[in-house]
Order: structure tokens, then C-alpha cells, then sequence
């Protein structure tokens, strides 16, 4: 099977910041790709002391997910000199791409901008957990692989169900990827007055805050692990300090009892 040129440089969307845990020292290195592509792919961390140092792989298994958290670190103030790669394996033979260095902070100013985006992240933590935050689960949209072979038209590119049980309306077959924990705030819900004095609630867009991470895009799926509730991201805007992101804020819609999304499973661990 001949596969298409992959310019990784232009394809893939690659950001590291640190996630804040008590007791812990961990940097998540997360990946988008840029276009749909036919086929799946495969992903190793290589990390490496310096921008001259030997690079090593740091995941036992290739990765098939969007994110790698690397827990296998000394305190969170002594690693600024820390190199990531990331290796693309293609499937159905051994050629691999390799990005060029992404340094953790590659100067003074980066490094203050990481400290500061570590003390607002930690603070809207706190916030979060002391004024009525929520415990969500989020489903990564998946964006390439196998495609669907229930409702995909390869002919005009189009997913034909609205309510596919094998894409969830995502044209790539399994539709999301596996779920992540997270925590933020969503504002309460908004009476709409219609015809008069007559009110009643309808599913509306509304506004949640989250951690930053993992990063979240259009077309995602927010659960609220304790009503489980579902809501489709329409918009993110994420909040910066320096290049390090801090909190998103995102454009919600509440998603119908009655969709196929309901069959998304979560975690046993949080139910």
C-alpha cells in the first residue's frame, strides 16, 4: 500500500507543558495532526539531556494516542534543559520520520513565563476545587485512521449517519479516543423567554472553564462524571502565559440523551 508524503513540519501541531500534580514531576508532551489522513498512525517520545545529548525512547509501546506523560523526571525546577523528539512509524512499512529538538524552555524568559503559568494554573486548581468545580471526562475526537465502513462515502468524503454506532458520527472508525479525567466549571444553565411570559429550558450553548490540559479542540466530548451529562465542543480559547497554557475556556452544546455519544463508556474508575 503506497503512502502519501507526511511533512511533519506542516502536518502535526506539537506542544509540551508541564501538568501540576502534589508530589509530582511530569511533563505532557501532546500532538495534533494537521489533516485527515487515510491510514493510521504511530508515534515514539525520544528525550534527550541537551540539544547534543543521545536521545533515548522513553514509551515501551508505540503510541496511538495524541499525548505521552513523561513522570520519569527530577524536580519540576531542574529540568529546563530537557530536548524532546517525536518519531512518526507509518504502517505497512519500516519508515519513520523524526521531528526536529522542542526544548522544554529554551531561555530565561521562557523559563519565568513556565513558572508563572505554574502558580495561575495551580491557582485556578484550587479555585476550581473550592467553588463547586466538576470532575469531566473528556473524548478526543479522533482526526485520522481507519475510516468507517457503516456510513463513510469515500466518494464525496461524507459521513452519512448522524447516529453511527461504529464512528459516533466521526467517519473514523471507534470515533473518539480513550477517555481523560479533568476538572473545571461550567456556567449554570440559562433560561431562554419566549412567547410571552411562557419560559422553559432548552439544550443552548453555554460556557465551561478547564484545566489546560489536555488541550481540546471543536468537536470533542465534555462529561460531567457525576450527572453524566454530555456536551460538544463548538469553540476553544486557550489561555496563555508565555507559550505555556494555563486554563481553556470553551463554547459548550448539550448533547441529546437520545445520541449515539451516550455509548461512549466512561472509566470505571471514575464512575
Amino acid at each position: 500500500m503506497p503512502i502519501p508524503p507526511l511533512k511533519i513540519t506542516e502536518a502535526m501541531d506539537i506542544k509540551i507543558f508541564p501538568k501540576y500534580s502534589p508530589g509530582n514531576s511530569e511533563i505532557v508532551i501532546s500532538w495534533e495532526i494537521g489533516k485527515d489522513l487515510p491510514y493510521p498512525l504511530a508515534f515514539n517520545v525520544l528525550r534527550s539531556g541537551g540539544d547534543n545529548g543521545e536521545f533515548e525512547k522513553i514509551n515501551v509501546d508505540p503510541l496511538v494516542s495524541f499525548f505521552y506523560i513523561d513522570r520519569d523526571l527530577k524536580p519540576l525546577s531542574k529540568i529546563f534543559d530537557v530536548i524532546y523528539r517525536l518519531e512518526v512509524l507509518f504502517p505497512f512499512t519500516d519508515e519513520t520520520q523524526t521531528t526536529r529538538n522542542i526544548p522544554l524552555v529554551s531561555s530565561p524568559r521562557l523559563k519565568r513565563s513556565y513558572l508563572v503559568a505554574k502558580r495561575m494554573d495551580q491557582k485556578h486548581f484550587i479555585e476550581y476545587r473550592a467553588r463547586s468545580g466538576i470532575t469531566f471526562v473528556i473524548f478526543k475526537r479522533r482526526r485520522f485512521g481507519e475510516k468507517c465502513t457503516a456510513c463513510y462515502n469515500p466518494i464525496t468524503e461524507a459521513t452519512t449517519k448522524t447516529n453511527c454506532e461504529e464512528c459516533f458520527s466521526t467517519g473514523f472508525k471507534n470515533g473518539f479516543w480513550s477517555p481523560i479525567e479533568t476538572i473545571g466549571k461550567i456556567d449554570p444553565p440559562v433560561k431562554v423567554q419566549r412567547m410571552g411570559s411562557v419560559q422553559f429550558e432548552e439544550p443552548i450553548n453555554s460556557q465551561a472553564s478547564i484545566r489546560a490540559f489536555p488541550i481540546v479542540r471543536k468537536g470533542d466530548v465534555l462529561v460531567e462524571v457525576c450527572s453524566n451529562d454530555r456536551w460538544y465542543i463548538n469553540t476553544v480559547q486557550i489561555v496563555e502565559h508565555g507559550r505555556y497554557p494555563v486554563k481553556q475556556t470553551a463554547e459548550i452544546r448539550m448533547i441529546p440523551r437520545d445520541s449515539v455519544l451516550y455509548d461512549l463508556e466512561l472509566p470505571k474508575e471514575v464512575l
